[in-house]
């Protein structure tokens, strides 16, 4: 019984020992790994001593002992940690910045799954419920985007120039819309304007307007007349008409300006509505419908 014991302690110590380098925290380094096995890199953004919904996925899913042994069969892991208090080198500090400006996430924790250039397949944020094997399985499907995406890329590539093109390009970068991960296409926009300019495709005006409001977003915070960048957002509503994905994105800022800008919940919350009757089912549908359950 002593002899059982001792030797179920000393396998417990092997094989926590032969996972314990398993993060890795240098972007380099998990390329080179991903390049060498083969396997996508699965990405965990965390704030390791701050963040409440991290801190409940480190207990729920990355401490448990099934995790590692399942997870490293199939991914190079990399952990990308924002601490508030913990003491970080300054090149981990640095390198963690910069990744958060070339894939940008709207908060903590962050799950990304990229292959070995980089290139993105899936994104997750905030706190999964139902523990490791629900967790693994988001994760799968995420690869399973990756083989979606390599499939419309190769479409782009083997398409004609012109209309053809424009189609191929505007089903890559639709996709990509959807499980949010617009950030690495951001050419794509352009490029469908370009093929499509005689407006053939009916894509033209689209990704004209969908410009429009891109550039609009990157300046409204700064504005000095609020009331101004709401005119130009219903303008760019207008617009959308015919694109009820891209009219409910307009709309949904609209909302915010009125909310965090002019402090006007009632005129927010008529914006949210109708942001919710154009899908309330699309991850903008789903925000909007939190914030209407916020609001007093």
């Amino acid at each position: 019984m002593i002899r059982r014991i001792l030797r179920s302690v000393f396998l417990f110590v092997v094989v926590s020992g032969s996972w314990a380098g398993a993060w890795l925290e240098d972007f380099d380094a998990a390329k080179k790994a991903s390049s060498a096995s083969g396997k996508p890199i699965l990405v965990d953004v965390t704030g390791s001593d701050w963040c409440p919904p991290c801190r409940q996925m480190e207990a729920e899913v990355f401490s448990r002992p099934d995790f590692l042994p399942a997870a490293t069969a199939k991914y190079v892991l990399l952990r990308l940690d924002f601490p508030r208090n913990t003491p970080q080198s300054e090149r981990l500090r640095v390198q963690n910045k910069q990744l958060a400006e070339r894939y940008p996430f709207e908060g903590f924790p962050t799950y990304f799954l990229m292959d070995s250039q980089g290139l993105l397949s899936g994104k997750h944020t905030g706190y999964l419920p139902g523990g490791v094997t629900a967790f693994l399985s988001m994760v799968s499907a995420m690869d399973a985007q990756r083989l979606t995406l390599a499939g419309l890329d190769d479409a782009v590539k083997k398409a004609a120039a012109g209309t053809a093109k424009a189609q191929a390009e505007d089903a890559l970068f639709r996709q990509a819309e959807t499980w949010g991960l617009t950030s690495q296409y951001g050419e794509l926009p352009t490029r469908i304007i370009q093929e499509d300019k005689d407006g053939q495709a009916g894509l033209k005006a689209r990704y004209q307007t969908y410009n429009a409001f891109n550039r609009l977003l990157a300046t409204w915070s700064d504005a000095s007349d609020f009331h101004k960048a709401v005119d130009d957002l219903d303008q760019l509503a207008t617009r959308a008409l015919a694109w009820p994905d891209l009219r409910q994105r307009v709309l949904f800022t609209k909302a915010m300006v009125w909310l965090n800008a002019l402090s006007d919940e009632f005129r927010a919350r008529d914006a949210l509505w109708q942001v919710r009757a154009l899908g309330a089912d699309t991850p903008v549908g789903r925000r909007a419908a939190a914030l209407l359950d916020q609001l007093p």
